[in-house]
């Protein structure tokens, strides 16, 4: 249950970084470049941070659904 909560964090945490990375590469002048900075860093670092954040987020706080073997 904690990693199904963690992997809904992220891929609900996917939806606002994608479009922060389109106002970002908005802001950042629109360039269609594929190698430009402009172009990568808003569209895909900005999204997969965003997820990777979302994840994390999500197993920290899953605490309460992990599973806890004493011996």
């Amino acid at each position: 249950m904690r990693t199904f909560r963690a992997l809904l964090f992220g891929v609900m945490a996917l939806i606002p970084a994608v479009f922060l990375g389109l106002f970002t590469w908005w802001m950042m002048g629109s360039s269609k470049e594929n190698m430009d900075v402009a172009v990568w860093l808003p569209c895909n670092a900005i999204p997969i941070l965003g997820m990777i954040l979302g994840i994390w987020f999500g197993w920290k706080t899953g605490a309460e659904y992990a599973i806890n073997a004493e011996i």
